[in-house]
């Protein structure tokens, strides 16, 4: 990587990343069994991944405002491989096997955002566009053990984004937040193949899986009381709202969990969902260190295509609550608990 900072002219600074991961996991594994034969398990999955990131930072001022303007770009590309072998395979498996095909994934991401700063900074204002792409191309190979073709995807998404953070008063501050989102399928929910039929469920896969993509609406407040030695406390309450098109999720399409008739689980393309909720926290540090935090959260989903069902995959109401303790003579620091 690279940093470079150029001053306070138009150009600011520069920063750009190339990196590079090759990683191999095996897991073998050997069962003595009373009643049964004894068996084996030798897995194991590769995962190669490589990209480049880099963003310029630009500041300018047009007389009524300060600007902030970042602009940037991030690639990467993965291959992804594995193989289940052994002895004694669980029917219907055939060792060897794979439960996703070898492929090949790629995400190429393209942003501009301007940090408009207005009457002294007591107004803020980001406007910002986003660029995504993907392409999913997964090899055909009979070590893939399903009937459903194997086929490359790709597609494209523009978002924007807006957001709006305004502070009346030093101890008080307000905000709203727009922005469309995008989510193109993971290989894995696309492409897999997995069968335990003794416990009664299966897996399959959907080639003709969608990208998600979403609009949200976030608003809420903020409050403050801070020193210059960072003690104090400050807290926040904010309610958002979401629409999702197209809405990944994985779900039983068919069985009823036997041996005979397992369950069926697929990854499939929800239409129209909607998720809404609320959160909140607090927190608080004192001169000696100590210092408590507190959140709390409750989100309420739907899926409105047909039956207007709840979405599943929404966890349930959190609370969530902390202390620490930093010295500040730097002898003793701890996290949080």
């Amino acid at each position: 990587d690279h940093k470079m900072a150029f001053g306070e002219g138009f150009w600011r600074s520069a920063q750009w990343a190339v990196y590079t991961q090759d990683s191999d996991t095996r897991q073998f594994t050997a069962g003595d069994r009373n009643t049964s034969a004894d068996r084996t398990r030798d897995n194991y999955f590769n995962n190669e991944v490589w990209g480049a990131n880099g963003q310029v930072e630009m500041g300018f001022d047009t007389g009524w405002a300060d600007h902030r303007l970042i602009a940037g770009a991030d690639h990467f590309e993965l291959e992804q491989d594995g193989i289940r072998s052994g002895t004694v395979p669980t029917p219907p498996d055939v060792f060897p096997t794979r439960a996703f095909p070898l492929t090949e994934y790629s995400l190429t991401g393209l942003f501009v955002q301007d940090q408009i700063s207005l009457l002294d900074g007591a107004v803020m204002v980001y406007p910002a566009l986003r660029y995504d792409s993907y392409e999913l191309n997964p090899k055909v190979d009979p070590l893939y053990p399903t009937a459903v073709p194997v086929e490359p995807s790709d597609d494209s998404h523009v978002s924007p984004k807006l957001g709006i953070v305004a502070w009346p008063a030093d101890w008080f501050g307000a905000f709203y937040n727009y922005s469309e989102g995008y989510k193109a399928p993971e290989p894995s929910q696309v492409n897999n193949a997995f069968s335990n039929l003794a416990f009664g469920y299966t897996s399959v896969a959907n080639p003709d899986l969608k990208p998600e993509s979403s609009q949200s609406n976030e608003i809420g407040v903020r409050v403050r009381n801070i020193d210059l030695a960072g003690a104090g406390w400050s807290g926040e309450v904010v309610a958002f709202a979401i629409d999702a098109k197209d809405f990944i999720s994985q779900v039983a399409i068919s069985g009823a969990g036997t041996p005979s008739d397992p369950l069926v689980y697929q990854y499939v393309n929800l239409t129209d969902v909607s998720i809404d909720g609320i959160e909140a926290r607090v927190q608080a540090k004192w001169d000696n260190g100590v210092s408590v935090r507190l959140a709390a959260s409750t989100a309420d989903g739907k899926v409105r295509s047909g039956a207007n069902t709840p979405l599943e995959s929404i966890d349930p109401a959190k609370l969530v609550a902390g202390v620490g303790d930093d010295e500040p003579s730097g002898v003793l620091r701890g996290p949080s608990v």
